[in-house]
């Protein structure tokens, strides 16, 4: 990552940065892909620098989002939608973004009429983004986390190791309710996938994730993460095979942060930008929040979408 943006860097908690500084210009993904869920929390590409990498990626076959402009009404907006074949299944109320369904074999037609429709800010496909790598490590197994002392943790724990009145959202597979490093970590959360408050782990994704960004350390089990003091805020967006529709995240993004959470971590990565995405991530930022996004799996120094 290049230079970072004073602007964007100023509002960064102290000890927050004590973490991410040493890192900021150097990380990428050398390890072993089993370890690589271990560095979760250094992927710290801030959700707001989201650049688009023009390709296409797996998408919904029979949904697009779209965002109309301001100042239609409702009517007009559902009569719009109706005249292009789609019908409107859900939405983002805080982004004001619309699911919609179409017929699989006119999708991309409709994104491209809509997308050249003046009372549409913006129309695109339903991306699908996959998970980040998960670990089984030994070295994580015997408490062997290296990691910690590469983003400088331990500098960091001097001054803060979390507080249980700061939340950190975990926006994956789930949290298993069990784990015992995560006992009375976990707050109601939201299952995206399911729409309801079911957010058990059936992957193990997500529960390794909040224990890189919060198992309880000092406890003499189990692996100790880095701002193990703080509360997890379980949100579940993927199908059982660890996939999530960029939908179902950036209403996780939305209601992270209308739930409390000033620390938003999503270990998926796609392969096409998306302007729902990054309203989310507005949305976050505007509200006092920051999002961690994983770099993928490919082993190389160049960041996937959305990190």
């Amino acid at each position: 990552m290049g230079e970072k943006d004073p602007q964007l860097w100023s509002g960064t908690p102290a000890a927050i940065k004590t973490i991410i500084s040493p890192t900021m210009n150097t990380f990428h993904f050398r390890n072993p892909p089993g370890r690589r869920a271990l560095l979760t929390l250094t992927a710290i590409f801030i959700f707001l620098s989201l650049r688009g990498v023009g390709a296409s990626g797996p998408a919904v076959s029979d949904e697009i989002l779209a965002r109309p402009m301001p100042h239609l009404s409702e009517k007009a907006v559902q009569q719009l939608f109706a005249v292009h074949g789609a019908a409107q299944i859900d939405s983002i109320s805080q982004l004001d973004v619309r699911v919609l369904r179409v017929p699989a074999a006119k999708r991309d037609l409709v994104v491209d009429a809509l997308s050249h429709n003046p009372n549409i800010e913006f129309a695109e496909k339903n991306s699908i983004a996959s998970l980040g790598a998960m670990t089984d490590d030994l070295y994580v197994t015997c408490g062997y986390e290296w990691h910690l002392s590469q983003i400088k943790a331990l500098d960091a724990w001097n001054i803060s190791t979390g507080d249980p009145a700061t939340t950190i959202a975990i926006c994956d597979t789930g949290v298993a309710p069990n784990q015992p490093d995560l006992a009375g970590k976990l707050l109601p959360g939201y299952n995206f996938y399911a729409n309801n408050t079911d957010t058990a782990d059936d992957y193990g994704h997500g529960t390794a994730v909040a224990g890189t960004a919060a198992a309880q350390g000092n406890n003499g089990i189990g692996v100790a993460g880095v701002a193990w003091a703080s509360s997890i805020l379980p949100i579940k967006i993927s199908d059982p095979t660890g996939y999530a529709t960029y939908s179902n995240m950036a209403k996780a993004l939305t209601y992270a942060v209308d739930h409390g959470a000033r620390v938003i971590n999503i270990s998926f990565y796609g392969s096409t930008s998306s302007s729902t995405l990054q309203s989310a991530a507005d949305y976050v930022w505007n509200h006092n929040g920051i999002v961690f996004a994983c770099a993928g799996n490919t082993g190389t120094s160049a960041p996937q979408y959305p990190a």
